[in-house]
């Protein structure tokens, strides 16, 4: 879960310059990509999945597998 938790953190810290909107990179210069409400947003979908982590390890690890099959099967 501490990996899984570092892969969410990847990214809030984008930054982009306003005369190079295509071009972003981690940390300043610039204005930050994602707003604070969408930061907040992935905070706690990451703290939804680890009370249903918590709640049930086994029953997590299964659907988090019957999902990966669903993606590999749909293509998504």
């Amino acid at each position: 879960m501490v990996g899984t938790g570092l892969q969410y953190l990847h990214g809030l810290d984008m930054t982009a310059l306003p005369d190079s909107a295509n071009l972003s990179s981690h940390g300043q210069p610039g204005c930050y990509v994602l707003s604070d409400d969408e930061v907040v947003t992935r905070l706690e979908h990451w703290l939804q999945i680890c009370r249903g982590y918590d709640d049930d390890p086994d029953g997590f690890r299964q659907q988090a597998r019957e999902r990966a099959r669903r993606a590999f099967d749909t293509g998504h």
